[in-house]
């Protein structure tokens, strides 16, 4: 009978008995254990379901990859100071391959993040890649 104790626990136990500088090493270990296991079992890793169904998506909807370059560039642009301004000259770019996005607000009305549109298929900017979160936009210059 095989018992697969969680890392977090692992880590709990050996933090009782060791000094505080090997913690770390101590947290690292008991993950790369605990990943170890579940390989044996055959089990995926949440990261490899994630990258999984990452690529399943981009496989559905290839327009994402153009939509990501198409954003990288205009975040490029000197120009692109706000995320009104990055609407705007995404929305004049995409225009021709029929890619715009928009502002997508809460239910309080606060501006919550970008939703990329290609046709009838829609994304979040998160989905699309990282870089596009409203802080990462907002900071460009």
């Amino acid at each position: 009978m095989i018992i697969i104790v969680p890392p977090y626990i692992i880590f709990y136990l050996l933090h009782l008995q060791v000094k505080k500088h090997l913690i770390p090493f101590i947290s690292n270990r008991s993950a790369q254990v605990a990943e170890g296991i579940a390989k044996g079992m055959g089990l995926l890793t949440a990261r490899e379901v994630q990258q999984l169904r990452l690529k399943q998506r981009q496989v559905k909807h290839p327009e994402m990859e153009h939509i990501k370059e198409l954003a990288k560039a205009t975040l490029a642009q000197p120009e692109t100071r706000s995320v009104a301004k990055f609407i705007s000259l995404f929305n004049e770019a995409g225009a021709k391959d029929d890619f715009r996005v928009e502002a997508y607000h809460n239910k309080q009305g606060n501006f919550q993040g970008l939703r990329f549109y290609s046709g009838e298929d829609k994304f979040k900017a998160s989905e699309i890649d990282k870089s596009h979160s409203k802080k990462k936009i907002s900071s460009t210059r």
